[in-house]
């Protein structure tokens, strides 16, 4: 089941990112993803916010993913209308992997052993050669990196809220509305009507995107009732060779690189246990 619900997120997130790339301004869709992610994640799990029936743990970490969810759909924007997102999607998941693990290991207790320690090392050095060596003009890396914090944090602080009594819906849903109320403030009135009239909001591919990126991240969370942040973030980088048979799919032709980097995000993946 755990690896029926990983693949599955790594299916959809790939997929979602694809869809935002192709859009005139990733940047400015990245509002409307945000918006229809919100209210997909609210019709799933929002009817436990309304009562406050949520633990106070669960309060304190999902209020504090919803920002960093604000800033990764923001940075994410950004570092794709810097690069393409054969180069800023393994830039952002592989710092992420580098960085989840310690802090989980602190902050939930998560376990480390020497085969999920390799397997996560393949992980990273196959989203490098998947992302052609990680090159990137300095304001594509910035926001690759921050995005990568964004996401490093997250999935300790969803872990950190489910292991407090939280079901996955009820703190992505409080996590989503956070993010969804901080993004519509922060593009303001002016903005947003120059977003509505350019047809954003109205777009079906971001439409899609928003609700794929929450049925993504849904299907995360409820991997990590039984397993840690480390092991889930490592695992969703599955996202890497879905990429790759979707350009593929659709003309594209994969680089030597990218085929062995795909492999190898595969190979490490299935040592992590």
């Amino acid at each position: 089941m755990l690896a029926l619900l990983l693949v599955g997120s790594a299916l959809t997130h790939a997929v979602w990112n694809a869809l935002l790339k192709r859009q005139p301004s990733p940047q400015q869709a990245t509002v409307g993803v945000t918006v229809y992610s919100g209210l997909a994640a609210l019709l799933m799990g929002g009817s436990a916010l309304w009562s406050g029936n949520i633990p106070a743990p669960a309060w304190h970490w999902g209020l504090g993913a919803g920002c960093m969810e604000t800033a990764y759909f923001f940075t994410l924007g950004v570092a794709l209308e810097a690069a393409p997102l054969s180069v800023v999607y393994p830039v952002v998941r592989g710092a992420a992997v580098i960085l989840v693990w310690p802090v989980s290991l602190l902050v939930t207790g998560e376990g480390l052993n020497l085969s999920t320690t390799v397997g996560a090392g393949l992980v990273v050095a196959g989203l490098w050669l998947a992302g052609g060596g990680g090159h990137l003009s300095r304001r594509g890396l910035g926001a690759g990196l921050a995005a990568a914090v964004c996401v490093a944090f997250n999935h300790v602080a969803y872990r950190a809220g489910i292991a407090g009594g939280s079901p996955p819906t009820t703190i992505f849903a409080l996590s989503m509305t956070v993010a969804m109320t901080l993004s519509l403030a922060r593009e303001g009135g002016a903005r947003l009507r120059t977003a509505w009239k350019a047809g954003i909001f109205s777009s079906p591919a971001v439409v899609l995107s928003g609700v794929l990126a929450s049925v993504s991240f849904l299907l995360a969370l409820a991997a990590m009732q039984s397993a840690g942040a480390g092991r889930v973030l490592t695992l969703r980088n599955l996202s890497i060779p879905f990429s790759v048979l979707l350009g593929w799919a659709g003309g594209e032709r994969p680089t030597r690189p990218q085929v062995m980097g795909a492999l190898l995000v595969t190979a490490g993946a299935c040592l992590i246990r």
